[in-house]
Order: structure tokens, then C-alpha cells, then sequence
């Protein structure tokens, strides 16, 4: 195989016969920006985890990352929350109510630099 790799952070393996006729090209985008989805927020207004929403390891690359889709339910499944702008955050609301205290489960797919596509299902837990 023949490894390339740019700096927009693609490797590619090219995989040939022994008669330079490609069989197989696959193409792997390579993130250096890692992020992750808090399991706990407060938006009680104290500027600490007040919104929910994912964040990057180094608050420098936040640009880095952008939101695709932020859905978030009940535990009976109803849909609390959505968005599709690339800021999206949940701040704790209902529609005009405050939601209450508890466990929420989200559904997420963000973007970060170098084209790296990621979907993420969990709970997220509601402290005020």
C-alpha cells in the first residue's frame, strides 16, 4: 500500500496490483482537535456549564468545532430541545418553562477542522 497524508489532516492508503491498476483507495480524515460531550450542566446564570452543548479538550480550538444537529428528550422520548445552528446549545429551557432536575438524553453531530463528522447519544443530567 501507499500512505499519503496532507496538511488538512487526510491519509490516504492506495492499495494497487503488482500492474499500477488501483484496486482500493480509502481516505481517512486524521482530527488533531478532540472534543467531548459533558454528562452534567447547571444554567442556574453563573457562566460556569450554563449551556449545554459539546465542547473542545482546549477552549483555544472552540472555533474548531461546529454543530451539525443538538436534539434533546425527555426520558419518556419527547423532544425537548433542537437545533441545527452551529452554535447550538441547550440552556435548560422547556419552550418558555424552566425544564426540571433531571436526566436528559441528547443526540448530537457536530464538525470539527479537518472535516471529522461525529454523532454522539447519551444522558445529560440537569443540576440548578
Amino acid at each position: 500500500p501507499i500512505l499519503s497524508y496532507n496538511e488538512n489532516g487526510v491519509l490516504t492508503a492506495t492499495i494497487s496490483n503488482g500492474e499500477n491498476c488501483e484496486v482500493r483507495k480509502i481516505t481517512f480524515n486524521i482530527c488533531d482537535v478532540k472534543a467531548e460531550v459533558p454528562n452534567v450542566f447547571s444554567p442556574n446564570n453563573d457562566e460556569n456549564n450554563d449551556v449545554f452543548r459539546p465542547v473542545v479538550i482546549h477552549e483555544s480550538q472552540q472555533e474548531n468545532l461546529i454543530i451539525n444537529s443538538l436534539k434533546v428528550f425527555s426520558r419518556w422520548g419527547n423532544e425537548i430541545y433542537s437545533s441545527s445552528n452551529t452554535n447550538a446549545g441547550w440552556a435548560g429551557n422547556h419552550g418558555s418553562n424552566v425544564a426540571s432536575e433531571e436526566v436528559y438524553f441528547f443526540n448530537v453531530t457536530y464538525t470539527l477542522s479537518g472535516g471529522c463528522i461525529f454523532n454522539k447519544k447519551g444522558n445529560v443530567t440537569l443540576v440548578r
